[in-house]
C-alpha cells in the first residue's frame, strides 16, 4: 500500500490542483480520470457549475493522483475485497471498547471515537493506515478520560493540524494536536461548548477556517462555530459563537452531519425531511444566511436523513427514521436553486435490497457513494455517480455479516484514498454482536482522495 498523507480540502497546508476530477469508468471497474465532467453528469459535456469550481488538495509525493494513471475501482459485492479487524481482544491494547461514536480521517491516521454516555468507556483508537491493518502494532490508544473525565463523542473533524471530538453528553470539545504524541496527555485540550450550547452535537464540518458543531436537538437548537485560526485561542470563548437556529425556523434540529460544497452547509434532520443551508460567505448569526428547504415536497416518503455527502456537484442524503424504516434517499444538485423541488432527485434504495433502511452517514470515494446501515442490519449500499441516480442498476448492496461473520449496526463510514472503514456502532454493554469488529473495504487504487472528503460521521 502507498504511503499516504491525506490533506482535506479547503485551503489547508499543500499545493492545490484545481479543478474536480470526473471518474468515467467502464464495465471493468476501471476509470479514466478526464476532469470533463461532474459526477453523475454526462461524461461528453463539462459542467461549469460547482463542480468544475472545486479544488483536490494533496500532499506532494504523498496521496497525490496519479497524472495519467486511471483509477481502478473494485467491486463491493466481492468478499475478497473486504477484511475485518476483530477489537474485541482489547485488552491486548490496555483498554477496552464497546464501539464507537464516528471515526475521523487524520492525515496518515483514522481515528476512532469512543462513543457516548455509558456506550462507551472514552477510549480513542487510532489505526495508522501506512500498517498493516490486522496488526496490533499499527494501533495506538489514548484514554481520554484523562483529559475529559467520563467523555463520549458524537464524531469528529480534522482541520489539517489537530483533531476535534464533538461532544455528545458531556458539554466539552476535545482537542488533539496531530503534530505531538497521541499518547500524551498534553496533546488534548478541552473546551466547555455548553457555555455557548449545552445540548449534543451530533455532526461536524470544516469549511476551511470554521469548524461547525451540529445539534442533536430541536428546542432553542444552536450550531456552534469555532475559528480554527486562532488555534492558540481554543480555550478562548472569544474564538467560539453559536446561532439559534430556531430563530430562522422553529421546527428544525436534530442535525446530523453536514457536507460542504466550497460555498455551503447543507444539514440534514434526523427528526423530518427539512434540509437546512447555510451560506459560509455570509454572517454566522443572521437570519437571510440561512435557508430551510421541505424535502418532502418533493417525495411525501423522504421521512428524515442522517448526515449528506458531496460528490464535486450533488448533495447526497442517506434515509433515517427513528420509527417507521426508512429507505429513500435523495440527492440536491447544487448547480440548480436550491428551494425548488426540480433540483431535487430521490430514490429508494429497497428497491436494491430490502433490508437497506436507516441509513447511517456516507462517504465518496471519487466514483461511488456509500451509505452504511443502522439498527443492526448489517448493509452497505453503493451508488455509482457516473450513472443515473433513480435507476436500480446504478445501486449495489452487500451484506457485512460475509465479511465479519455477524451483524451489526455502524455509526459512520470514512474513506482513506483507498479503503473504507465501517464504523462499528456502540452498545449498551458491548453485547451486540459485531460490535468491535471494523470491517474494511478495497475501494480503490492507486490511493487518491476526492475533490471533497463526504463524511466526517
Amino acid at each position: 500500500m502507498k504511503s499516504v498523507t491525506l490533506r482535506v480540502f479547503l485551503g489547508l497546508a499543500g499545493s492545490l490542483l484545481v479543478g474536480f476530477v470526473a471518474c468515467v469508468g467502464d464495465s471493468t471497474g476501471t476509470d479514466t480520470s478526464t476532469g470533463d465532467a461532474a459526477p453523475g453528469a454526462d461524461a461528453s459535456s463539462a459542467d461549469a457549475g460547482a463542480a468544475a469550481d472545486a479544488f483536490i488538495a494533496t500532499d506532494a509525493g504523498a496521496n497525490s493522483p496519479d497524472s495519467g494513471t486511471p483509477s481502478t475501482y473494485f467491486d463491493v459485492t466481492d468478499v475478497n475485497n473486504w477484511s475485518s479487524y476483530d477489537l474485541s481482544d482489547s485488552a491486548a491494547f490496555g483498554a477496552t471498547t464497546h464501539g464507537f461514536g464516528g471515526a475521523v480521517l487524520a492525515g496518515k491516521s483514522v481515528i476512532f471515537i469512543p462513543a457516548p454516555g455509558g456506550y462507551g468507556n472514552g477510549v480513542v483508537f487510532r489505526y495508522d493506515i501506512t500498517a498493516p491493518f490486522k496488526t496490533k502494532a499499527s494501533w495506538t490508544t489514548f484514554d481520554a478520560n484523562a483529559v475529559d473525565p467520563a467523555g463520549g463523542y458524537g464524531g469528529g473533524i480534522f482541520d489539517g493540524a489537530n483533531v476535534f471530538l464533538m461532544p455528545y453528553t458531556t458539554g466539552k470539545v476535545l482537542r488533539f494536536d496531530t503534530a505531538q504524541s497521541f499518547v500524551d496527555t498534553g496533546a488534548w485540550k478541552v473546551f466547555p461548548v455548553s457555555s455557548l450550547y449545552a445540548g449534543a452535537l451530533d455532526g461536524q464540518a470544516f469549511d476551511g477556517q470554521y469548524f461547525y458543531g451540529a445539534p442533536y436537538d430541536v428546542n432553542a437548537a444552536k450550531v456552534v462555530r469555532y475559528d480554527t485560526t486562532q488555534a492558540a485561542a481554543f480555550q478562548d470563548a472569544g474564538a467560539w459563537s453559536s446561532y439559534n437556529i430556531s430563530a430562522r425556523d422553529a421546527g428544525v434540529g436534530y442535525f446530523t452531519a453536514p457536507a460542504f460544497d466550497k460555498r455551503y452547509l447543507y444539514f440534514g434532520s434526523a427528526n423530518d425531511a427539512k434540509v437546512t443551508r447555510f451560506d459560509t460567505k455570509s454572517s454566522f448569526t443572521v437570519d437571510s444566511s440561512w435557508d430551510v428547504f421541505d424535502v418532502s415536497g418533493v417525495a411525501p416518503v423522504v421521512k428524515s436523513v442522517f448526515g449528506a455527502i458531496f460528490d464535486g456537484r450533488y448533495i447526497y442524503l442517506p434515509p433515517f427514521s427513528n420509527g417507521t424504516p426508512a429507505s429513500v434517499t435523495a440527492r440536491y444538485d447544487t448547480t440548480k436553486p436550491f428551494a425548488q423541488n426540480g433540483s431535487w432527485e430521490t430514490f429508494d434504495v429497497a428497491q436494491v435490497d430490502a433490508t437497506a433502511v436507516n441509513l447511517h452517514g456516507g462517504t465518496f470515494d471519487g466514483r461511488y457513494v456509500y451509505y452504511p446501515s443502522y439498527n443492526n442490519v448489517g448493509v452497505i449500499v453503493r451508488y455509482d455517480t457516473t450513472m443515473p441516480f433513480a435507476q436500480k442498476g446504478s445501486w449495489q448492496a452487500f451484506a457485512i455479516s460475509k465479511v465479519t461473520g455477524n451483524v451489526a449496526s455502524y455509526s459512520g463510514i470514512v474513506f482513506d484514498g483507498e479503503y473504507v472503514y465501517l464504523v462499528p456502532q456502540a452498545t449498551t454493554a458491548g453485547t451486540v454482536l459485531g460490535a468491535v469488529t471494523i470491517p474494511r473495504f478495497h475501494a480503490k487504487t492507486p490511493a487518491s482522495l476526492p475533490a471533497f472528503t463526504a463524511s466526517f460521521q
